[in-house]
This record gives structure tokens, C-alpha cells and sequence, in this order.
């Protein structure tokens, strides 16, 4: 389940069983500003898998591309 200030996207189809994404906006401060991230959850078979980015610009789009590269390992 997304923490509650997330804004949940449209889930790619990955894994198998389950999949939801997620960007949570304004993640932590420091000296940089703040961060956003994204993160994506699925499930294929008896594993769970939770994969995400954090930063300035985080990459989604990268991050979907190693969420399906990962869920293809899975037998």
C-alpha cells in the first residue's frame, strides 16, 4: 500500500500477480531542496519485489525498464 501523500500512477504490467507504482513528491530536505521518488511493487508467484528511485530527477522510466528485467529472472 502507497504511504498517503503518494499520487498513485498507472501500474505497468509487470510481475504477473500484482503491480502498483507510485511517486511520493517532496521526500526529505537537506541543503539540496527536496526530493521525489518513485517506486514500483510486484508480485510473480511467492516472491514480492519493491523497487525505487530517489533524488533530485529520478528516472521512472528507467525505473520500469529494471522493474520488467527483474520480473523476467523470476521463473
Amino acid at each position: 500500500m502507497p504511504p498517503r501523500n503518494a499520487d498513485e500512477l498507472p501500474a505497468p504490467d509487470i510481475g504477473g500477480d500484482r503491480c502498483i507504482s507510485y511517486r511520493i513528491p517532496g521526500t526529505g530536505s537537506g541543503g539540496s531542496g527536496e526530493y521525489e521518488s518513485y517506486c514500483i511493487i510486484f508480485t510473480k508467484g511467492d516472491i514480492y519485489e519493491k523497487l525505487f528511485t530517489y533524488g533530485p530527477s529520478p528516472d521512472y522510466e528507467l525505473l520500469k525498464d529494471l522493474a520488467g528485467r527483474a520480473a523476467a529472472k523470476i521463473p
